[in-house]
């Protein structure tokens, strides 16, 4: 099924989503998908936590002062029924960790939450927990959807933070900056050189001691974040997003995404 954001708005059709967590990463996507103004959208917040009900109770409110959209809190029938869901359940790796330490504990999360769905056939799932390759397999499997139809965020914010530090190292603005990363968000990932650019000069003129730095700062992202943060969200919040717009309207460039290949996911 495609979605005609034209219709949406004009029969005030409400795009269905719900967020699975409503921790650091839940909450900043609940908050993007509120400043969303193309179309109308019925989000529908999932977390059993009672420490989150403040959280909660603060982005109905912020629905309130916006008008377009509609909160729901724990509504398993709009679960059900949703068109789109963001998957952000799971544990947070310790600061300096590696992020596959939580994998057994989210992989049990993700059985547990989706085995027991029926979804709409032609539902999406962007699966955000770590290890994405990882959770991303495993929430395909426990859905039951098509694999076309559940990504993972994967190395897309490894390639949008090499981006930006692409662009500040060569005072190229960032929307003439682009930048490749592939593999596992994690340890292995790697960075295509031959693929990024800064108006349209590919970076592989820039001096190999200047690469290794750049893809280096780019590795180091997520502990500089949590040396005075608790967790990183906002950027894997803009990039889970980012997915969603290129289901509803398919972009003319090619985004990095965890899908399977080879009966694993990989990017």
């Amino acid at each position: 099924q495609t979605f005609d954001r034209r219709k949406m708005i004009f029969d005030e059709i409400r795009f269905k989503i719900s967020v699975l967590g409503i921790g650091h990463v839940g909450t900043a996507i609940a908050q993007l998908l509120l400043g969303t103004r193309d179309f109308p959208l019925d989000i529908n917040l999932v977390d059993p936590s009672p420490d989150v009900k403040g959280s909660v109770l603060d982005l109905a409110h912020a629905c309130a002062a916006i008008g377009l959209h509609e909160i729901h809190v724990n509504d398993h029938n709009r679960l059900e029924d949703a068109d789109l869901i963001f998957h952000t359940a799971g544990a947070n790796s310790q600061h300096g960790t590696s992020r596959h330490t939580v994998a057994q504990e989210n992989i049990n999360t993700t059985r547990e939450i989706f085995s027991g769905l029926s979804l709409k056939d032609h539902c999406r799932i962007i699966v955000i927990p770590n290890p994405v390759d990882v959770i991303s397999y495993f929430t395909w499997k426990a859905s039951g959807l098509p694999s076309s139809q559940v990504i993972g965020t994967g190395t897309l914010l490894d390639s949008h933070r090499m981006q930006w530090y692409l662009s500040q190292e060569t005072d190229c603005p960032l929307k003439e900056t682009e930048a490749w990363v592939l593999g596992e968000h994690g340890e292995s990932m790697t960075p295509i050189f031959s693929q990024s650019r800064c108006r349209m000069m590919p970076s592989l003129a820039l001096s190999e001691k200047k690469r290794k730095y750049l893809f280096q700062k780019t590795k180091d992202t997520a502990t500089t974040i949590r040396n005075t943060a608790p967790a990183t969200k906002w950027a894997v919040a803009a990039c889970a997003v980012e997915l969603m717009r290129a289901f509803l309207d398919p972009p003319e460039r090619t985004l990095v995404a965890s899908i399977l290949m080879y009966n694993h996911y990989i990017t």
